[in-house]
């Protein structure tokens, strides 16, 4: 294929995404550890613990996924230990001590120079900060004039530009039906940044879908979310959203969508929760610029057939619902078929399996969220969470020479969805 050759002189001047001190400092000496749950009974055991100590987990305690990861402070790792001994479940470390792990990811982002190519291994090659994740996707568009432009769904609650980059064919924009990428929509899930832009770049330089499909690429949905875990702490998660009377800041932004906000499945009312779905659906302005952007193209003439969210970590392609696993969308076998065709698609290159199946069946029942709100209000007839690498070796704290891999392997699942979307219009 051809490359992409663009030279950005600015990255010269400017710093590679990192996590200042205070984050190793906050983390220092804490363990993050994979426990099996085996059973309903083990897994109600462990909840209990969990429960019982207050410890932050990164991924459910649910029989389905037959593990859970949880963080535990060094305060609480003599007794964390003497629990699970007593229970006798393994444990397996994934993170001996998260700060220092915090530590090399920020010290393996240097700065290599000036990067004449965005395609090949410059860019993708370490994460960034938001502002120049701006600056790259202006670039990108004003190499591909003809192609692509920008556009800023809205502002978030700290003034930052919910942008992303529109991809079109020679008809120009808003004529064909709309395919919708989201990214970072929780603040730690770095690569969930990344592999938004690797699609872009791929999408313009192949060619191949741009007189079928209008691309609608946000990268960063959570702007304020993902500055805050870059610069202060490097496991945030919500938004920054607070209002005067609140103890803690920021909304689960995937629990604060207008779909089934109200039945709090899967989500918090306290407001110090990771999982905080807010006062009041779409109480956010990030949500309401998703949700006001997914209607409009998702009603519009030309319809939108694809939305993919994608976040971070465990290998997962979801589809609706995740509120509930007692009812399924109207049309649950074209979703669970393009899933599989999905996950088929992506596991060649590098052998990585991915899980493919309801959201609610694979991981938890869920209200809020973006994908349901997708299927259901915006009427996007194939929607999708792409949960992306890694399985828990390094959970959130996933090494930059792996962002390429992993925009590859998506690659081949999108292009395995356009091409069957493509064959389905033309019947």
């Amino acid at each position: 294929m051809h490359f992409l050759y663009l030279l950005f002189p600015f990255l010269a001047l400017v710093g590679i995404a990192y996590a200042k001190p205070s984050s190793v400092e906050r983390y220092a000496g804490t363990q993050v550890v994979r426990v099996p749950t085996g059973n309903s009974t083990q897994s109600t055991s462990i909840n209990s613990i969990i429960s019982r100590f207050g410890l932050v987990t990164w991924a459910s305690a649910s029989v389905t996924r037959q593990f859970v990861d949880i963080v535990v402070p060094p305060t609480l790792s003599k007794r964390f230990s003497a629990e699970l001994s007593r229970l006798d479940i393994p444990v397996t470390i994934m993170h001996a001590d998260l700060g220092e792990s915090i530590l090399k990811e920020s010290k393996s982002h240097t700065l290599k120079g000036v990067r004449e190519r965005a395609f090949d291994g410059d860019w993708f090659s370490a994460y960034h900060p938001f502002s120049d994740h701006m600056r790259y996707i202006d670039e990108l568009a004003a190499a591909f004039p003809k192609n692509a432009r920008i556009f800023t769904i809205g502002i978030s609650a700290e003034d930052r530009p919910l942008t992303g980059i529109n991809i079109f064919g020679s008809e120009g924009p808003d004529t064909k039906p709309a395919v919708v990428f989201f990214g970072g929509i929780h603040g730690r899930d770095w690569i969930s940044t990344m592999v938004p832009e690797y699609l872009s770049e791929r999408l313009l330089n192949d060619r191949t879908y741009l007189e079928e499909f209008d691309f609608y690429i946000v990268p960063i949905v959570n702007p304020d979310g993902f500055e805050y875990s870059r610069t202060t702490d490097r496991m945030w998660r919500k938004g920054r959203s607070r209002d005067m009377n609140e103890l803690c800041s920021g909304r689960d932004l995937d629990r604060n969508f207008p779909f089934k906000w109200e039945d709090s499945i899967g989500a918090s009312t306290q407001h110090c929760s990771d999982t905080f779905k807010g006062l009041a659906a779409a109480d956010t302005p990030e949500v309401k610029a998703m949700v006001d952007f997914l209607t409009s193209k998702g009603l519009s003439s030309v319809g939108a057939p694809l939305f993919i969210n994608f976040q971070s970590y465990g290998n997962e392609f979801l589809s609706p619902y995740a509120w509930t696993e007692s009812s399924v969308p109207y049309n649950n076998d074209q979703i669970l078929s393009m899933a599989r065709g999905y996950a088929a698609a992506i596991r060649p290159r590098f052998d990585t399996k991915v899980v493919e199946g309801t959201f609610s069946s694979i991981l938890y029942p869920a209200g809020g969220t973006a994908v349901d709100f997708a299927f259901e209000v915006a009427k996007i007839p194939y929607s999708y969470v792409h949960v992306l690498r890694d399985t828990g070796r390094y959970g959130y704290i996933l090494p930059a020479d792996q962002i390429v891999p992993t925009g590859l392997e998506t690659y081949d699942g999108v292009r395995y969805l356009l091409d069957t979307l493509s064959t389905t219009m033309q019947k």
